[in-house]
């Protein structure tokens, strides 16, 4: 699932644009997504936050599902959830940049996303996605400069 691309258009989009399987590949890996930031009783983001292994969970889902996916889910329990001030208002503002074209739709199916995670883990679970996320831009950045400066010695 690490691989598969996050769906963003509708589902009736989907509909409209015989997409429907894209869609719900997209859908199943986002549910798996969010039951996996739930997880079991041995293995949860609230354990993990309790426990100070923040850092050892948030790389367990990433080798599952990538850094976007959680991110996206976490956005839209953020979203769903705004009115709750345990999650800061940084990190409010960042999950508002994400859209769910289905959110105000009558074929709503992002809800599900809606994570059930306590909110001050969900937090800092969030906070550490995010920095890996700009860790790995970095990272593609310094690869692009460093592929300009190759084609740059390579015509000289």
């Amino acid at each position: 699932m690490k691989n598969l691309p996050i769906y963003v258009q509708s589902a009736k989009y989907a509909m409209d644009n015989s997409e429907v399987e894209i869609w719900r590949e997209s859908y199943q890996a986002n549910m798996a997504c969010k039951r996996a930031l739930e997880g079991t009783e041995e293995l949860s983001a609230v354990r993990a936050y309790n426990s100070y292994k923040t850092k050892e969970f948030v790389d367990g889902i990433i080798n599952e599902f990538g850094i976007e996916r959680p991110l996206y889910i976490i956005a839209r329990t953020i979203q769903f959830k705004d009115y709750d001030g345990r999650f800061s208002g940084k990190l409010k503002d960042w999950a508002s940049e994400y859209s769910f074209p289905d959110m105000h739709s009558d074929h709503d199916h992002s809800w599900n996303y809606i994570s059930d995670v306590h909110p001050c883990a969900l937090n800092e679970i969030a906070k550490e996605f995010i920095k890996r996320q700009a860790e790995q831009e970095q990272i593609r950045e310094n690869e692009n400069v460093d592929e300009v400066d190759d084609e740059e010695e390579m015509e000289l």
